[in-house]
């Protein structure tokens, strides 16, 4: 998938077993259930995509700000609207005009429709992490991640031999090759763009 804040593929992980991979929206580790563009070092989590960018809160005069993390100088970090305790350094939406802070759900307020389950919310407000002995080794998440690059790439392939097949039956009965030729050419982008995934998941492990 492409989101709109980032111009590569992100892959989808089931499992991430570094406590480094953070979620540049939330600011969270990205446990699991997450995409990544590796080589760019960009995550995020699938409940934090559709969050929009600036929202219009109807008890404040000014817009808040999506802000991955915000210390105060005053030392005294919790939610303006629910004025229960926050994590500085996790996000928020912030008003840039008088430093106005909120929870994402607590700005979003009932009235948006967003992809938050209750476990979700909780990820995002707590941090909370994936006990000791869920966690298996990076080895198990290499060997997964490089199992579905090479499945894309085998499917890939197969197309490919099938496109070439009707290319072949096209040519002998004189048929018209332009949209067959065009169909090749997007699958052998397509073929070398998972290439290149590949590649990059190798060098990251």
């Amino acid at each position: 998938m492409i989101p709109n804040r980032h111009h590569h593929p992100l892959v989808h992980f089931e499992h991430i077993y570094h406590n480094d991979v953070i979620c540049l929206v939330c600011n969270t580790p990205c446990k699991e259930d997450s995409f990544r563009c590796v080589p760019c070092n960009y995550n995020i989590h699938p409940q934090c995509i559709p969050l929009p960018s600036i929202v219009d809160y109807d008890d404040h005069i000014h817009p808040l700000t999506l802000t991955p993390s915000f210390i105060a100088k005053d030392g005294h970090y919790y939610c303006d609207i629910c004025e229960t305790s926050r994590d500085p350094d996790h996000g928020v939406y912030l008003c840039k005009e008088c430093s106005f802070v909120a929870h994402f759900l607590c700005a979003l307020g009932n009235d948006n429709q967003f992809m938050f389950e209750a476990s979700s919310s909780q990820n995002l407000e707590d941090g909370s992490n994936i006990s000791q002995g869920e966690i298996k080794g990076r080895e198990d998440n290499s060997d997964s991640v490089k199992s579905n690059m090479f499945g894309q790439l085998r499917r890939e392939i197969e197309k490919l031999e099938k496109v070439v097949e009707g290319i072949i039956h096209n040519k002998r009965h004189g048929i018209q090759l332009t949209e067959k030729l065009k169909e090749l050419d997007e699958r052998r982008a397509n073929t070398e763009r998972i290439l290149r995934q590949v590649k990059q998941n190798f060098s990251d492990y």
